[in-house]
């Protein structure tokens, strides 16, 4: 059996110096058409409430309703941004698996792509390896 488990860690922190805070929630904001969906901690969810109200109380409803907030891409995590280190490791091992196998895993130019073959044949080899060797 496996079970993934997925964790949000605070877009600001991680940017500013690379902390790992836990995100309490994602929240969409937008400014002049571009919006960015950020994955904060209470805290800043706090700050940006009391800097954003004032401006929310004090504005009025638009002429148009502004278009929505662009949908996810459904790249793979760490795409736009640095990976944490266990994605690194488990990055280095797909690939190693697929060269082993002779599975493609990139495109012409370069850049990583793990197929939905390439992951079920890694998740088969995983589920068969013994608990100690993963």
């Amino acid at each position: 059996m496996r079970r993934v488990k997925i964790e949000l860690w605070d877009d600001l922190h991680w940017a500013e110096d690379k902390r790992l805070t836990a995100a309490a929630l994602t929240i969409t904001v937008g400014l002049n058409g571009a919006w960015a969906e950020l994955d904060v901690s209470e805290a800043n969810h706090t700050l940006i409430r009391n800097v954003l109200d004032p401006w929310m109380k004090a504005g009025h409803e638009p002429d148009s309703q502004p278009a929505p907030p662009p949908r996810k891409t459904g790249r793979p995590p760490g795409t736009h941004r640095e990976i944490p280190r266990e994605s690194l490791e488990w990055g280095r091992t797909i690939r190693e698996f697929a060269r082993k196998q002779d599975i493609p895993y990139q495109t012409r130019t370069g850049k990583y792509y793990y197929s939905v073959r390439l992951r079920k044949a890694y998740e088969e080899y995983l589920e068969k390896k013994p608990e100690g060797e993963r």
